[in-house]
C-alpha cells in the first residue's frame, strides 16, 4: 500500500466529517493528474494534425499558377 493510502486509512476514522471530506477531495485531485503516456499521445496527435494541415497547404500552394501566387503574396503583404 502506498504511503498516501496508508496515511488515509490509519487516520481517517479519527478525523471530523469536514476533515474526512477534505481528505477525499485531496485523493480525487491527485487522481485527476494526467498520466505521461496520455499526455504524450495527445501531443503526438496535435503534431500529426498540424503536419497534415501543413501538407495540405503546401499542396494548395503548389497547385497555384504563378499569377495566383503573385496575387496571394500581394494580398498577404509579401511584395
Amino acid at each position: 500500500m502506498t504511503k498516501k493510502l496508508e496515511d488515509l486509512f490509519t487516520s481517517f476514522t479519527e478525523l471530523s466529517n469536514q476533515e474526512q471530506l477534505d481528505k477525499i477531495r485531496q485523493v480525487r485531485d491527485t487522481r485527476s493528474i494526467e498520466r505521461p503516456a496520455v499526455a504524450k499521445r495527445r501531443q503526438k496527435k496535435a503534431i500529426d494534425k498540424t503536419e497534415k494541415q501543413i501538407d495540405k497547404t503546401k499542396g494548395l500552394l503548389a497547385a497555384l499558377s504563378d499569377e495566383e501566387k503573385a496575387e496571394l503574396k500581394k494580398r498577404l503583404g509579401g511584395e
